[in-house]
């Protein structure tokens, strides 16, 4: 008895229909990758992330962030937070920025070479944006010893904080201060938002004082 050959004619559509599927979807992966805008400073990654536990309301809290990345020392950037500060418990995110985020809206002259963002968010990871802070929280930033050199020379620093409400966003300085043994610059704030170190490099030299000389009449 003669055997019926097997028909592949509907598998090799269906294979057919499957690859040209698969050709589409790369085509649109790589379309988008070429028209996606380059990332701004905003959008840029982050280059460490630290999360607390939940913040106890009734007790003093002090949240760090410190490390490095791809082997590259990261200065320390940390926030304190007195017992009854806040008025909603949650979790601190604490994030070190690029160096100079943002410097468009910077004071000129002006260099932040440490950036830390601080978020507060629930269990969920959203951000809790209506918790009111009633003592004012300290934010600090470790200076590694070139920094420091720099500071002890004479070098103006302080701690800024990012505002953009208004319609004129901007970085404000804050009232500073200094933990010389810790070597630390601190500010405080009395809400959540992006910190820096900001490093004036504008030398200001005092105007000298020149006398013009009498005017010499020959005989």
């Amino acid at each position: 008895m003669m055997q019926k050959k097997k028909s592949f004619g509907p598998v090799l559509f269906i294979t057919a229909i499957l690859l040209v599927i698969v050709a589409l979807i790369i085509a649109l992966i790589i379309s988008i990758g070429k028209n996606a805008p380059e990332i701004s400073t905003t959008e840029s990654k982050p280059m460490l992330v630290q999360i607390s536990g939940t913040i106890p309301l009734d007790s003093n809290v002090l949240a760090s962030i410190s490390g490095g990345v791809n082997s590259v020392p990261v200065d320390d950037g940390s926030i304190f937070i007195p017992a009854g500060a806040l008025d909603k418990s949650g979790q601190l995110v604490l994030t070190m920025r690029e160096p100079n985020l943002l410097s468009e809206v910077g004071t000129p002259g002006w260099r932040r070479p440490l950036v830390l963002n601080v978020d507060y968010k629930d269990g969920n990871g959203a951000d809790i944006v209506d918790v009111k802070i009633n003592t004012p929280l300290e934010i600090c930033f470790t200076l590694s010893n070139d920094l420091w050199n720099e500071y002890v020379s004479g070098i103006p620093m302080r701690v800024e904080v990012y505002e953009d409400s208004g319609g004129s966003p901007a970085w404000v300085p804050l009232a500073s201060y200094e933990y010389g043994v810790r070597h630390q610059i601190c500010g405080m704030t009395s809400h959540l938002s992006l910190f820096a170190l900001a490093v004036n490099d504008v030398a200001i030299i005092e105007p000298t004082q020149t006398t013009t000389p009498d005017l010499y009449v020959p005989n």
